[in-house]
């Protein structure tokens, strides 16, 4: 079918076409074809297209047309592009468009014409510029580290503060509760500690630590070494903490095979140390930095007795030893190889002491987020694409090839080039992709636009927002399986995203990828926020990619969507937009002005879910107006049919919304109060109240003044009210801080249903006094919970208040969290571990692990 008269744009249509593009260069079909990585290009130009940048001309739109195919009767929808140096032709969204390739070639057409429509955009960037612009060289975003922070040396308790009731008259707390604060029931979260109720494992860098409940150090494991030229995935070392390492302080004085290695019986090991340097009053001496791997997640499913460990940082080891990368440029993506997972099996501990090591995988991309269903697990990895070094750079004016040219004269010069280009780039993903997996789990490479007029608007969309900027994949496998050769059979599905970033939220039988993206308005020009919605079904050891969608504003984290019966429910915010707005002064002097064009909004969607695979996630009903002037969404939380949302600048309204009608979601109640909450968790049988942590506020400016925990009382949604709550400083004055790890990480929040008692890591910080005065805290806090009062009962100190700010320590820490083992907390923060009862707050046990 051709396209309209109007030769000079870009224009949509609709068919089925059974012949593929037409190309001088030959495709050749791929022949490795594991089951893995590629459930992944499609939706890189699938995500792509509702996301907008400045439109260099303006047209007046074509139509989008559709036709149907004889023999097939279906539509296929495609983006047809001739004002470009290079013509275009790309698969739009249809309902087959998340169901992968069927040969790897038609995937290698469609990463050719996307990389088509990117050379496009930077050729004629480049030629509007001039040959005095030199492309900048771009910044990679790679996967956030977490900061250490500064600990004290030694773990010390204090009950100074239990309240006089219960220091008279102890209520004895039998209780016990181990498991993974969930944001779903029935799907348990990866984290950085875990516990079956025998042991609990937690990670500390590179160091995997067993532990009992009695406070005894069953067993440590250090990871396979970073070696600089290769990777062995069996190097791991049992260690023991009682003797200083054999590590010598100048790095070219240890000779490689100094150090045992436990080939020949992995899970065993050879004992070593980890070191110990030498304390002294004040500080701890440098020492030589040594790159480690980190611990950075561990999955637990207690009832084949199978611990998953997903570790980062062999990603620059295991590419070098790979041959598919061309000289000086490196893969197409950029973190290839850099989370690695490792199955053990837990039973051995009993007897042996040890754990069994069962097999390892090499994943694609950085560590991103990981569920477990019963025995199943599914790790979700992301890695940014190294555009710059195939289609950005060889294309710049400051090329040599380029120099001297006049704009025509370029254009025509690079769309020589980039003919080579885009078929050199195509064919490289497809080399890196299948060395975990095939097409057919790869999501079409489609656009989800179906507006855009001109190919300058297309083109715009597209490379905006980054076509193949980010891909995602999904890494499933059984935990309770026999892995063959130590090697992990797993199924993957990919995509690619036109974002680096975004968020993982998984129900029992629905994954969710939520990405981050702009969508341009060109009445108002600005970039206005949107965020993309993958679907990805999960059955078993394995997933697929169901449906796709989009809705305005950008979520604030996993909390923000929800997956009930047939219906996805997600809460954005979009910020307000400004543009600048070109003037001229009484002089005739040019200047610019800053405008406003928007306001700032909050709104929750409910979206449609349909059974079948292959389909988009349609709008069924809105809630607009959350909030005040300026405000933004802080919390959520979705309970069944109801929602709950907190938004602020100054004061805290808490709003609650009525569900039940998915066509008609309305506001039923809002509650004013000061301050704001991060965390909101539902308690009691039936829900009717929910305790929240967050931080109170002067209602007048909106500064922070400290950590606050507050009790709603929602057992009528259209009257919520604040039962009573817990502030650790009002004075506004005050110079302190006070924050606790709970408001934005929910598996550092403990509240035990049986015995009414909340427990959350504390921080407490003062400024401006002598250090001798400063009240330091960093540690635990407990409280009890009642619809009367909220009262703080035991501080559980893991820092020494005025070591804080004087000490470094070995290069790992533990992660805040807390374990409940018939009565007695175990806490884990920074450096130690210790455990108190919770009926007097008495000390057990402490345990440093340096």
């Amino acid at each position: 079918m051709e396209p309209t008269p109007d030769t000079e744009q870009g224009v949509l249509i609709s068919q089925v076409e059974e012949t593929h593009l037409d190309h001088t260069e030959s495709d050749q079909t791929p022949t490795r074809s594991n089951k893995w990585l590629l459930l992944s290009a499609a939706a890189v130009l699938l995500l792509t297209g509702s996301v907008g940048l400045y439109q260099w001309n303006r047209e007046e739109p074509t139509e989008f047309n559709e036709h149907v195919s004889r023999r097939t009767q279906s539509k296929r929808p495609f983006y047809k592009a001739t004002d470009g140096p290079l013509n275009v032709k790309l698969d739009l969204i249809s309902p087959d468009a998340l169901g992968g390739y069927q040969k790897c070639r038609d995937m290698r057409k469609a990463l050719k014409e996307a990389a088509k429509l990117h050379a496009n955009f930077i050729i004629q960037r480049n030629a509007r510029q001039g040959n005095h612009f030199i492309t900048p060289f771009p910044v990679v975003l790679n996967s956030v580290a977490v900061a250490s922070r500064p600990v004290a040396l030694r773990a010390e308790v204090s009950t100074a503060s239990v309240s006089a009731s219960s220091a008279a008259a102890p209520t004895p707390v039998t209780e016990t509760d181990f498991e993974t604060n969930n944001q779903e029931e029935g799907v348990d979260e990866a984290d950085i500690s875990k516990s079956d109720g025998t042991y609990v494992y937690t990670a500390y860098g590179d160091l995997l630590i067993v532990l009992d409940t009695d406070g005894n150090e069953v067993y440590r494991l250090r990871m396979p070494p970073i070696e600089p030229d290769e990777f062995d995935p069996l190097d791991e070392k049992e260690v023991t903490k009682d003797e200083p390492e054999d590590e010598p302080e100048v790095a070219d004085k240890q000779p490689k095979d100094e150090v045992p290695i436990a080939v020949a019986s992995p899970s065993e090991g050879v004992p070593i140390a980890i070191a110990r340097p030498a304390v002294s009053a004040s500080f701890i001496a440098p020492r030589r930095f040594v790159q480690r791997a980190r611990i950075v997640a561990i999955l637990l499913d207690i009832e084949s007795e199978r611990l998953s460990v997903v570790v980062s940082g062999y990603g620059h080891s295991i590419r070098r030893s790979l041959t598919i990368y061309p000289e000086h440029k490196g893969g197409v993506f950029s973190s290839f190889g850099n989370t690695h997972v490792r199955v053990y099996n837990t039973k051995s501990l009993t007897n042996k002491r040890t754990l069994t090591f069962m097999g390892f995988q090499n994943l694609n991309g950085n560590y991103r987020s990981a569920r477990s269903i019963g025995k199943n697990a599914h790790i979700v990895t992301n890695t940014n694409m190294n555009n710059y070094q195939y289609l950005e750079g060889p294309l710049a004016r400051f090329q040599a090839e380029f120099k001297d040219l006049d704009d025509d004269e370029y254009i025509a010069a690079a769309k020589k080039k980039a003919k080579g280009l885009v078929n050199t780039y195509a064919a490289q993903i497809l080399k890196e992709l299948q060395l975990r997996g095939n097409c057919k789990n790869t999501v079409k490479v489609v656009l989800l636009q179906q507006g855009l007029s001109t190919d300058n608007d297309m083109m715009n969309v597209t490379y905006s927002s980054g076509i193949l900027n980010g891909y995602a994949e999904i890494t499933s496998f059984d935990m309770s399986a026999k892995f063959r050769r130590k090697q992990i059979r797993a199924k993957k599905s990919g995509m690619f995203l036109p974002t680096s970033w975004f968020q993982v939220y998984a129900s029992q039988t629905m994954m969710l990828l939520a990405g981050q993206g702009r969508h341009f308005q060109p009445d108002l020009s600005v970039y206005e926020e949107e965020t993309y919605l993958v679907g990805f079904r999960l059955h078993g050891a394995k997933s697929s990619a169901a449906a796709i969608g989009s809705v305005p504003g950008y979520i604030l984290n996993s909390f923000s969507l929800d997956h009930h019966e047939d219906t996805i429910r997600v809460a954005t915010s979009s910020r307000a937009q400004f543009r600048s707005i070109r003037k001229t002064n009484s002089e005739g002097r040019t200047f610019f002005s800053r405008e406003q064009v928007t306001e700032t909004t909050n709104q929750l969607f409910v979206l449609s879910l349909p059974e079948k695979n292959g389909a988009i996630m349609k709008e069924l009903g809105r809630v607009e107006g959350l909030g005040e002037k300026d405000e933004q969404i802080f919390a959520v939380r979705f309970l069944n049919k109801v929602a709950f949302v907190v938004t602020f600048r100054r004061t805290d309204p808490f709003y609650t919304i009525d569900l039940s009608d998915p066509t008609d979601p309305k506001v039923v109640g809002e509650l004013k109060i000061s301050g704001f909450s991060n965390y909101l968790h539902p308690i009691n049988d039936d829900q009717s109240q929910v305790l929240a942590i967050g931080q109170e506020a002067d209602p007048k400016t909106g500064r922070q003044i400290g950590l606050q925990v507050s009790l709603f009382d929602v057992s009528d949604l259209s009257n919520p009210s604040l039962l009573t709550k817990y502030v650790v400083n009002d004075d506004p004055s005050a110079r302190s801080y006070s924050s606790s790890n709970a408001q934005w990480e929910h598996r550092a929040f403990r509240y035990l249903d049986e015995s009414k008692i909340l427990i959350i890591p504390v921080s407490l910080r003062t400024f401006g006094q002598n250090p001798e005065n400063r009240e330091n805290f960093d540690g635990f806090w407990t409280f009890n919970i009642s619809p009367d009062k909220i009262e703080r009962t035991y501080t559980i100190s893991h820092v020494d208040a005025q070591r804080i700010y004087n000490y470094c320590w070995y290069p790992a820490r533990l992660q805040a969290r807390s374990f409940v083992f018939e009565g007695n907390l175990m806490t884990l923060k920074s450096h130690s571990v210790l455990s108190h009862s919770l009926t007097d707050g008495e000390k057990n046990w402490g345990l440093e692990l340096d």
